[in-house]
C-alpha cells in the first residue's frame, strides 16, 4: 500500500511524489501550455484530497479532469489543423485512446477508494498527463517550433 498514517492518524502518501509542472513541459503555445498547467492543478487537488478517501470528491475531480482533457484535446486538434500538422489523424486517435483510458481509470479509482487505496487515482492522473505531454505532444512541439507557431 502506498499510504500510511502519521502520528495524528492522517493518511499520507508514501513513495508517491507530488508531481509538479516543469517549464520543460511547455510546448510554446500559451493556450496549450495553460491547459496542461490546469490539468496539473486538478491532479494536485486530487493529491490533496486522497487522504479523505471520499469517493464523491474523487469522482467530481476525475470528471472535471476528463472534461478539461477533452476540451484541451479539441483546442489542440484545432491548432494542429490550422497549422497543417501532417499526423493530425493519428494524433486524434491517440487522444481518443487517452480519454477511453481515463474513463477506465475513473472506474478503477472508485474501486481503489473502496479498497482503501485512493493513491492510485493520483498516480493514474499523473500517468495520463505524462503520456499526453511527454509522449504525445513532443512531436508537436518540434513541428510547431520548426514552422514558427510556438514561442512565448
Amino acid at each position: 500500500m502506498l499510504t500510511s498514517q502519521d502520528s495524528e492518524g492522517v493518511t499520507v502518501l508514501k513513495n508517491v511524489k507530488k508531481f509538479e509542472w516543469l517549464e520543460s513541459f511547455a510546448i510554446g503555445v500559451d493556450k496549450i501550455d495553460s491547459d496542461h498547467q490546469n490539468l496539473f492543478k486538478i491532479a494536485q487537488e486530487l493529491y490533496e484530497i486522497i487522504s479523505n478517501k471520499s469517493p464523491q470528491t474523487c469522482t467530481e475531480l476525475l470528471n472535471q479532469f476528463i472534461l478539461r482533457a477533452e476540451e484541451h484535446f479539441a483546442a489542440e486538434e484545432a491548432l494542429l489543423e490550422r497549422t497543417g500538422y501532417p499526423d493530425l489523424d493519428s494524433h486524434k486517435i491517440y487522444h481518443r485512446q487517452l480519454i477511453v483510458g481515463a474513463q477506465q481509470v475513473k472506474a478503477q479509482c472508485l474501486e481503489n477508494i473502496k479498497d482503501g487505496q485512493p493513491e492510485h487515482c493520483y498516480v493514474e492522473a499523473v500517468s495520463f498527463l505524462i503520456d499526453d505531454i511527454v509522449r504525445g505532444d513532443a512531436p508537436l512541439k518540434s513541428f510547431l517550433e520548426y514552422h514558427g507557431h510556438a514561442g512565448h
